[in-house]
């Protein structure tokens, strides 16, 4: 076996029949407890999730209850089995987590890429890329890290879609009037700010974090969402009362954020997918009430996107990193510098896509 990416010193094992052994357990799990199962439309196609437990099945059936969608007997690109040992008493097959084992654990996959395996302090998942299915245990919902309540099965998710030519990058967006607008930047960099700025203003909402990136045929971008959640840093969440009543902090003291189901607030719009007609790198400066916005170059966009983008999949290559540069060289881009009032941006950003901003139209490829 080999590390696709680590967070200790070795892979954890992922034997012959692995898949197979979980799945044993999730059948015996089933007989313990109540079991949920829902479909989504996630990028085109369907996502399938069933869990057993239902503390564990609230928990994680926030984050994507936008997407959720009847039953229509269409093969899911991903089906996921989850069972909650706290609830069902049947616990991980195997060995016991590597009590060296970092937080955020580590991914390992078999020499032919097909069988990837994730495993955490207090939970592992098993997923076979051929087939699309995927068996996870839970020791316990209150030891889920912020990523996994937040957006349930990330990296499973990532693989599947990648597999189909749509790339995870890291970066908000929200819609206006058929338009998308794709915030991005390092963390910090307020990308969470503006797009719940946004969405608050009445814009459509497909996420905050991580989005769907498609490349078609004609040269044009698509932007899915996958999740209906905001994270936030908690010295910001003083900017948006309104979201207190959604949000909740992480069950670590390590983890200096917030989660957010937007689903759970009135009013807010979302959208499943959208054109993306503007790149645009916030910038908190906070000097001035005033969001002010100016023409950023193709590179400039690149280098804010592209780190967090490309090395979240480490199997992603240079086909990701040529689907980025097609985006910024095609789509123009927007600096963003965020005032001191967030009620401002919504009418910036309105502006961009709008097409009014002046000088729109000369940086394109400008270094």
């Amino acid at each position: 076996m080999s590390p696709v990416a680590a967070g200790v010193e070795r892979p954890p094992p992922l034997p012959e029949g692995a898949l197979e052994l979980a799945a044993e357990h999730f059948d015996l799990a089933r007989e313990r407890a109540e079991v949920r199962s829902w479909d989504y439309r996630v990028a085109g196609g369907v996502v399938r999730v069933r869990i057993v437990g239902p503390a564990l099945s609230d928990e994680l059936g926030r984050a994507c209850e936008h997407l959720r969608i009847e039953a229509t007997g269409e093969a899911p690109i991903l089906a996921v089995d989850v069972w909650h040992e706290e609830e069902t008493g049947i616990g991980r097959p195997g060995p016991p987590p590597d009590p060296d084992l970092a937080p955020y654990g580590i991914l390992s996959a078999s020499e032919d890429r097909r069988y990837v395996a994730e495993e955490r302090p207090h939970s592992m998942g098993w997923l076979d890329r051929k087939t699309g299915r995927a068996i996870v245990w839970v020791s316990s919902v209150r030891r889920l890290h912020l990523d996994e309540r937040a957006r349930p099965f990330h990296r499973f998710l990532a693989l599947r879609l990648q597999d189909r030519g749509i790339q995870f990058i890291h970066a908000g967006l929200v819609s206006w009037e058929g338009g998308g607008a794709l915030f991005t930047g390092r963390g910090g960099s307020g990308k969470s700010t503006a797009s719940i700025s946004c969405v608050l203003d009445g814009f459509q909402y497909l996420g905050d974090d991580f989005i769907g990136l498609e490349a078609r045929e004609d040269g044009s971008f698509v932007g899915h969402s996958l999740y209906g959640t905001a994270v936030i840093d908690l010295g910001h969440m003083g900017r948006f009362p309104a979201l207190a009543g959604v949000s909740e902090t992480g069950n670590y003291p390590f983890e200096p954020k917030s989660v957010a189901w937007l689903g759970e607030l009135e009013d807010v719009r979302f959208e499943a997918s959208t054109p993306i007609r503007a790149v645009v790198l916030p910038v908190v400066e906070a000097r001035e009430d005033a969001t002010v916005a100016a023409p950023a170059s193709a590179r400039e966009a690149l280098l804010a996107l592209a780190p967090s983008s490309v090395l979240y999949l480490p199997s992603a290559g240079t086909r990701a990193m040529d689907r980025l540069g097609a985006l910024v060289e095609g789509v123009p881009s927007y600096r963003l510098r965020l005032g001191r009032d967030p009620a401002r941006i919504p009418d910036r950003v309105r502006d961009i896509l709008a097409g009014s901003w002046p000088g729109r139209n000369r940086t394109r490829g400008h270094t």
